[in-house]
């Protein structure tokens, strides 16, 4: 039983995901004033108010599409991507 176990977990890191779902960042501060660039590194760009709104609305939105599956998530290390 311990060797189907194993094995069933193999072949599900190994399968093919149902789908996958691409995410933009939400409207960031670098997005409104490019001369924001010239205090914040681009790696530290946040989230504008809107933006916070998007990034809400799409896990809204993504929620809805997968409902109760498992997931996995890769995503960058800037701050506007976490935030999102």
């Amino acid at each position: 039983l311990l060797l189907l176990d194993a094995k069933k977990e193999a072949n599900n890191r190994n399968a093919r995901p149902k789908r996958i779902i691409l995410v933009r960042h939400g409207e960031s501060a670098g997005n409104v004033d490019k001369t924001s660039y010239q205090a914040i590194p681009d790696s530290r760009m946040p989230l504008t108010e809107v933006g916070v709104q998007q990034a809400t609305a799409a896990g809204e939105r993504i929620r809805s599409l997968i409902k109760d599956e498992s997931v996995r998530f890769f995503f960058s290390p800037y701050t506007r991507t976490l935030q999102t």
